[in-house]
């Protein structure tokens, strides 16, 4: 279990910040990083809602919280001034390696995670590639348009 875990991590580029705050990245087919989702979970592995900023975007926890009042390093303030509109999914880098797999779309990124974990890797044809859409909200045109012509399953959250 410990490998598939360093795996996944790799597979799907997952960080942490400092405070233990687990980090999704967006990245696009093109490899263009469109934001890094944070999360805070609790010991039950659900979004741990009794701490302040359970779920965000680094970008933003950054600007407003660790430089509030103080010049942006550089990075986050090109970062801020050319961002665009987030139009890809979780997991999206994959697609190009996997063409052939069906895809499993689901909304939290954790959800993709434990699918993986859970159905196995995509390495063959046969295998499933879970992507996500980051919430329920974010299930638009823009975010899927790039699994136009693949199989679909799209399993969302009962709420």
């Amino acid at each position: 279990m410990k490998e598939d875990v360093s795996r996944i991590i790799e597979l799907y580029k997952i960080g942490t910040a400092p405070d233990g705050r687990v980090c999704f990245p967006f990245i696009d087919k093109a490899g263009n990083v469109y934001g890094i989702q944070e999360k805070i979970f609790d010991r039950r592995n659900n979004t741990d809602k009794s701490r302040k900023y359970n779920t965000s975007w680094i970008h933003a926890r950054l600007t407003h919280n660790t430089y509030k009042n103080k010049p942006l390093p550089g990075w986050l303030e090109y970062y801020n001034k050319n961002k665009k509109p987030m139009k890809c999914l979780f997991g999206e880098h994959l697609l190009n390696s996997y063409p052939e797999n069906i895809i499993v779309l689901v909304e939290a990124p954790k959800d993709a995670i434990y699918g993986t974990l859970y159905f196995g890797f995509p390495e063959d044809e046969n295998g499933l590639l879970w992507l996500a859409t980051g919430s329920l909200g974010a299930f638009t045109y823009d975010r899927v348009k790039a699994l136009v012509g693949r199989t679909i399953l799209v399993c969302l959250d009962l709420s």
